[in-house]
């Protein structure tokens, strides 16, 4: 099982570069593609995600954040 922490992300077009995280929680899982599944389950409804340039992104992380 791995830990994956969950990020809310903005995009940032008005006049700003790249975009703006917000963390949201950690989910466990075995996988990429299951700890997707689960941060899409249990964080979609916190993203925004029906807005253009906004959505959810997680990261594996072990302790520290790893990228």
């Amino acid at each position: 099982m791995g830990r994956w922490t969950v990020y809310k992300v903005r995009s940032l077009h008005n006049g700003g570069a790249g975009q703006s995280l917000e963390k949201l929680g950690m989910v466990e899982a075995p996988s990429f593609n299951a700890a997707r599944l689960l941060a899409l389950a249990e964080y979609a409804h916190q993203a925004d995600m029906d807005l253009p340039g906004r959505g959810i992104t997680i990261v594996e992380a072990c302790g520290q954040l790893a990228i």
